[in-house]
């Protein structure tokens, strides 16, 4: 019926088959949307009840028990949820998983997820995660460290916090751009939180995300975007393409925060596919509303 529709108006061929392309990739998103909404809010209560109950109750915070604990329930929660929203993680080159922080450009909540499913890493986040619907409280109960932005005294006490952090052992991942970006650029690093790893010794692991296909576009968390909002758009996506991409570990001796963070900021670039030059403004306007979605 719909066919018959579009040939009664006289569309030409190559109009008629663009629009019945996008009706078709408009129905499969949402029916994986629907498929998955419900998955996705059942891990969400399930991750909730982990991160509040079963870690915490399983042994005392910081002991070798809780660590193994801890470990084992977020690699296999944010497995499930990777392989939820179906995400294809292809890695270049190989980490250096004595390195004590690690760093990356920073695109959207998903790279966490990524990374925490193959890594076990301590993730340094911005405060206004913590307030996320559900997810704010799971990011807190597995143990992620939240810092006010600009607020002095509360960057001292991060970097007490991470010098106490690596020096028993622990794993830390920073985004020291402080911000997500839609991927075609690495902004600046702030070099504060870099003291903890001068202070310790400790090798540092630089790495770079891109995300590849349709989600090149519809995985940045930027803007305006709330997370549920992007959350619907998200699950509309037939697939998630995320390249990571790992550069030597970098020794932190002999160098100043503000050198190690040029430093590690112009390997992350170097890290990134040169052909990587979309324009910030193009990627925005490929995005979607919730629940529409271009994927064949």
């Amino acid at each position: 019926m719909f066919l018959f529709c579009l040939n009664l108006t006289g569309c030409k061929p190559v109009m008629r088959n663009a629009i019945l392309q996008a009706a078709v990739s408009s129905t499969l998103g949402w029916l994986r949307a629907s498929l998955r909404l419900p998955l996705i809010v059942l891990m969400l209560l399930s991750g909730l009840l982990i991160a509040k109950s079963i870690i915490p109750w399983s042994a005392a915070p910081g002991s070798p028990r809780y660590r193994r604990v801890r470990k084992g329930c977020v690699m296999i929660w944010c497995g499930a949820v990777c392989r939820i929203l179906n995400i294809k993680i292809e890695h270049r080159g190989r980490p250096d998983f004595e390195a004590g922080l690690w760093v990356s450009n920073h695109i959207s909540w998903i790279d966490i997820l990524a990374l925490a499913s193959e890594q076990d890493l301590i993730f340094i986040a911005k405060h206004e995660i913590s307030t996320w619907p559900l997810m704010g409280a799971i990011f807190e109960g597995i143990g992620t460290l939240f810092i006010r932005r600009g607020d002095g005294e509360a960057t001292l006490k991060m970097s007490q916090t991470m010098q106490s952090h690596l020096n028993s052992g622990v794993a830390l991942m920073l985004f020291p751009e402080a911000t997500t970006t839609d991927g075609s650029e690495v902004r600046r690093f702030g070099n504060k939180l870099l003291q903890p790893a001068i202070e310790s010794k400790t090798r540092l692991q630089p790495l770079a995300l891109r995300y590849e296909g349709e989600s090149k576009a519809i995985a940045p968390f930027i803007g305006e975007d709330t997370f549920i909002e992007h959350l619907l758009r998200v699950i509309t996506l037939k697939e998630i393409q995320l390249i990571i991409s790992y550069g030597p570990s970098v020794h932190s001796e002999n160098l100043t925060k503000e050198e190690l963070a040029r430093n590690l900021r112009g390997r992350v670039i170097g890290l990134m596919d040169p052909l990587q030059t979309s324009d910030s403004s193009e990627l925005l306007q490929n995005r979607h509303n919730p629940f529409t979605s271009l994927s064949h």
